[in-house]
């Protein structure tokens, strides 16, 4: 939710109508079901794959590689390099409007 914050805040300064059209309230409440959904299906695997005897832990193998690897990149590299972007974007927008 922090990563759709940055990104209404990038829309909401950008000089370009058809953009700064989606820093709605409606476009929000359109915009936030379907995140929580893709949340939930991103995990849906650990549900197959995940073993509950004796303690909750990925099963060992390939699957415990490649959910490091998605892990690594869906809660590490993804969304912070996307807020770094949207916020470098959001700098460059502002000071672009306060230089006109």
């Amino acid at each position: 939710m922090i990563l759709l914050t940055t990104i209404d805040r990038f829309v909401s300064t950008t000089a370009e109508v058809r953009y700064r059209s989606f820093s709605q309230l409606k476009v929000a409440y359109r915009v936030a079901p379907i995140v929580i959904i893709v949340s939930l299906l991103s995990s849906t695997h650990m549900l197959v794959f995940y073993g509950s005897y004796p303690s909750c832990t990925a099963q060992s193998g390939t699957y415990a590689i490649i959910y490091s690897v998605h892990l690594t990149i869906w809660t590490g590299i993804l969304p912070n390099g996307l807020i770094l972007s949207f916020s470098f974007l959001t700098f460059r927008n502002v000071v672009k409007q306060n230089s006109v």
